[in-house]
């Protein structure tokens, strides 16, 4: 009775592969072809399998404990993109967020009941947010290097040139 049915199974699975392929149907029969058919038949389940639940990965994870990740470099990243930049680099940064704010905040106040109203407010409060933000890091990096002589120079002259910046600004009315 198996016998039968998997002669039967065999015969369908033939017939089916010749009509979608126009191929005759005795070459599917060939010893070749039903180890081609098996092998991508138990790789594409293998694969299937492995993407769903990582199985595989961690069983060699596990298995090569010692010797797997050896050489792997472990990836430090920041998500403080300001303070990653130099002090030339800061200034440009805080330069053009400035200029960012007072561009928007006076596209607001010629137009305030144009339909991007709201966006250019929050954009405003985003900018507005960002120069605090360097501004902080302004004093708490001179907090944290108030015994270096050197860097609290640099420093200081960064933020004497935000004051000075700022202070054209507001004179310029922007």
């Amino acid at each position: 009775m198996l016998l039968h049915l998997r002669l039967l199974l065999i015969s369908f699975r033939r017939v089916l592969l010749s009509l979608l392929t126009g191929v005759d149907s005795e070459r599917f029969g060939q010893v070749h072809t039903v180890f081609y058919s098996v092998g991508i038949g138990l790789f594409t389940i293998l694969f299937i399998i492995e993407k769903v639940s990582g199985t595989f990965s961690k069983l060699m994870g596990k298995a090569c404990c010692c010797c797997l990740y050896k050489d792997a470099v472990v990836d430090v990243f920041s998500n403080d993109l300001y303070n990653d930049i130099n002090i030339e680099g800061q200034r440009k940064e805080y330069e053009e967020a400035k200029r960012l704010h007072g561009k928007i905040k006076s596209a607001y106040r010629k137009d305030p009941y144009n339909e991007f109203s709201a966006l250019r407010l929050y954009y405003q409060w985003r900018i507005l947010l960002k120069i605090k933000q360097i501004k902080y890091n302004l004093v708490c990096a001179l907090t944290v290097t108030s015994n270096q002589t050197e860097a609290q120079t640099g420093l200081r002259d960064t933020k004497n040139a935000f004051y000075k910046l700022e202070k054209t600004e507001q004179e310029h009315g922007e």
